[in-house]
């Protein structure tokens, strides 16, 4: 582990209050007790790829957090009033989400800035997420389960993939599942909101016990 002369590292957290902060190395943390917290106007500069980060990265608004790809393993990413139990990567450029493969995102209550892109197979969203953007399946050999307990304010966009519904699945108003692709609906219930739309899309549904 190298040692910036501006950034300071603790057996236990690390509190970035300063202008920039770089990180050089995979940090060992010590479960989400071990945090980083970048403070308002800081900017947490990742200088390498961190390949298992298992602590908590707390991001203050008007925060930045820069460089290269973080991956979280049972890792939590704090933002404003959103907190995420991740397994997946942290795209801190372009500011999203990547779910890989066998990759998770646990959402409390709140919105999250991130946008999501799934790729392979095994992947899970749950909680009570509020997207802010929509979340996109990139390709055919995309899949996501989704196990929701509050509408979805945004498109699921399938591009051919697979979408699984672990629970019932409620979209506002306007929302919907979008694209070509297969939705599992393993005998939940799927409501797509009370205002009338055009679907356009070629889709297979399966063990579906009711879409309103």
């Amino acid at each position: 582990m190298k040692q910036s002369s501006k950034a300071a590292i603790i057996a236990y957290s690390m509190s970035l209050l300063l202008v920039s902060a770089p990180c050089y190395a995979a940090l060992n943390m010590r479960g989400n007790s071990s945090f980083i917290r970048v403070g308002p106007g800081a900017n947490f500069v990742v200088d390498q790829a961190i390949p298992a980060f298992n602590g908590k990265l707390i991001k203050d608004s008007g925060a930045t957090v820069s460089g290269q790809d973080i991956t979280f393993a049972d890792g939590i990413l704090q933002h404003l009033n959103s907190k995420l139990l991740l397994n997946g990567i942290f795209d801190v450029t372009g500011a999203a989400l990547e779910l890989n493969g066998n990759k998770t995102i646990h959402a409390q209550n709140g919105l999250f800035v991130q946008s999501v892109s799934v790729s392979s197979t095994g992947n899970r969203i749950e909680g009570q997420p509020l997207f802010a953007s929509d979340v996109t399946l990139l390709n055919s050999s995309a899949q996501l389960t989704v196990a929701l307990q509050r509408a979805v304010n945004k498109n699921i966009v399938l591009n051919g993939g697979t979408l699984d519904i672990d629970d019932n699945l409620y979209f506002l108003d306007a929302k919907t599942i979008t694209g070509n692709g297969t939705v599992d609906l393993n005998g939940d219930r799927l409501s797509l909101g009370g205002k009338e739309f055009s679907w356009s899309s070629n889709n297979s549904w399966n063990k579906a016990s009711g879409i309103t």
